[in-house]
């Protein structure tokens, strides 16, 4: 039996790949034979192996050449099966010209992994529907009763001209088109394009690269800098920091919009490219004096990283604001830290002229569903007596906080208009004494609490943050009218940032140097 090795990566190391979502999804995995996907199924863990082979131009999924496709270590299958790579012709294969097709399942809960072969692109879906379509990846899908209208406009904006994208099947995403009732995600997509291989002598490149065909892309000496070009001093010949955030935001999206198109217009969930759930359920109102939420140029931070902004509306009383937006998780996290830059309306005031009752930025909720399950809610705002990152946990209402600054020390008594860069880093306690809390505003650290005890003894709300609710709440605006609210530039991590602030401990930090005001 032969190994087939495509062109600068092995068999091996593209069965881990097209393994995974299966064993994610324990649905089909798919191979490419002539221009046409194929479904494979898995064979019970009672069986002997998982046998994949005699197709004829056999090539993978995935893009070929790429710093992953290179790795030719043994795929890591899961235990209970085997699988099996040969092949009867003998022959090199490389991916065909002309369009190719592909499809891909997920259940709710997981993503659905779309790949083009060589440096093809996602050229066309098909098919998209989430909620219960019919049919299969062979004989085609078909939309079923329960279907998530937006489904195939959804995925067009996170997929079409990229080589690879991966969608996450759930509700944050789509809605809800049958409660209660369990979904999938199936996607059918064309490939096409592509170049061929620009280094055809080279066997590990299929591009130049940094230095070119025949010569590896290394930086030994971990300068910053690559072997082949030593005096070199351009930002383009530097490696990246280590690490990279798991969420990042400059609302970047192909036109301005508004929350769930309220205004008739572009809807915002149907062409977000950052995982952000501009459809979620709240108790907020959907318009205020014609303004609803909305992404727009004019609540772009100027010293960020372009895209647009997030607008949010607010008038005078309790509560009375349009809709927030949702970030979820799809595993529950120990750990985060949130940057993110944040202004009022020129001339934006609280009632009896200094800080707001309450400010509720962001809602983190410690839950694996829904908010009435919430075990633990975190807040980070300003209140009528400084700053904190207020604590509920379903028994002592519990606060870190710090009394020494508020709203009117960074914003100004009526708000100077100017975007200023807040930053959190919250990690949940594991038995009462080992939370922590850090809280920076304009670059400044002014909160650090490291024995908190966000649990109150409730083990559920250790068990990670879920999801994120930004701009939910505030108390008693008094501008006499309708004012906005704007953010942008978010960025979450969960591993931990390579920046440290002034007393050495990690944090994102500004971007581009900005930390505000």
């Amino acid at each position: 039996m032969e190994v087939i090795k495509l062109k600068g990566f092995s068999m091996y190391s593209k069965a881990r790949r097209i393994l995974r979502p299966f064993i994610f999804t324990r649905k089909s995995i798919y191979f490419a034979a002539g221009r046409k996907f194929k479904p494979v199924r898995a064979v019970k863990p009672t069986a002997l192996a998982l046998a994949i082979g005699g197709i004829m131009g056999l090539f993978v999924m995935g893009t070929a050449g790429s710093a992953a496709a290179r790795d030719t270590t043994p795929p890591n299958v899961p235990a209970g099966f085997t699988a099996t790579l040969k092949s009867e012709a003998g022959a090199e294969p490389t991916p065909p010209d002309g369009s190719i097709s592909g499809c891909v399942e997920a259940n709710e809960g997981f993503f659905a992994n779309l790949s083009c072969p060589g440096d093809k692109t996602i050229t066309s879906i098909d098919f998209a529907g989430y909620g219960q379509p019919g049919g299969s990846c062979g004989d085609g899908y078909s939309q079923g009763s329960c279907h998530a209208t937006d489904s195939r406009s959804i995925v067009e904006a996170a997929c079409l001209n990229r080589s690879e994208c991966a969608v996450s099947a759930g509700n944050s995403v789509f809605g809800d088109p049958c409660p209660d009732k369990p979904k999938r995600l199936a996607i059918a997509y064309t490939c096409d394009g592509g170049k061929g291989d620009a280094c055809p002598d080279d066997p590990n490149k299929t591009e130049p690269g940094q230095c070119g065909c025949g010569v590896a892309d290394l930086d030994t000496d971990n300068d910053g800098v690559y072997d082949c070009n030593p005096a070199c001093d351009d930002a383009a010949c530097q490696e990246p920091p280590q690490g990279s955030p798991l969420f990042k935001s400059t609302f970047s999206y192909s036109s301005e919009c508004t929350w769930n198109g309220l205004d008739g217009g572009t809807n915002c969930n149907t062409i977000a490219n950052d995982g952000l759930a501009w459809v979620a359920t709240a108790s907020p109102v959907d318009q205020i004096d014609g303004h609803y939420t909305e992404a727009v140029a004019a609540a772009n931070n100027g010293s960020g990283d372009g895209g647009y902004g997030a607008r949010f509306w607010v008038v005078d009383g309790v509560n009375v604001q349009t809709k927030p937006v949702r970030l979820t998780f799809d595993q529950q996290q120990p750990e985060i830290w949130l940057r993110w830059y944040q202004r009022y309306q020129p001339g934006f005031q609280w009632s009896g002229g200094g800080g707001p009752h309450y400010d509720k930025t962001f809602y983190i909720w410690i839950t694996p569903d829904k908010k009435a399950n919430s075990t633990l809610k975190l807040l980070p705002q300003f209140f009528s007596n400084g700053y904190r990152i207020g604590i509920l946990n379903g028994g002592a209402n519990d606060q870190l906080e710090n009394n020494a600054i508020n709203w009117t020390d960074t914003f100004g008594k009526t708000s100077d208009g100017l975007f200023h860069m807040f930053e959190v880093y919250i990690k949940l306690d594991t038995d009462g004494t080992d939370g922590i809390g850090r809280v920076w505003i304009d670059g400044t650290r002014v909160l650090n609490k490291t024995d908190v005890d966000y649990s109150g003894g409730n083990a559920a709300s250790r068990a990670g943050i879920k999801f994120i609710d930004f701009q939910e709440n505030q108390s008693r605006p008094n501008n006499g009218r309708a004012m906005y609210i704007d953010y942008d530039d978010i960025e979450v991590w969960i591993t931990t940032p390579p920046a440290t602030d002034s007393f050495g401990d990690p944090w994102i930090g500004p971007l581009n140097g900005y930390s505000g005001g």
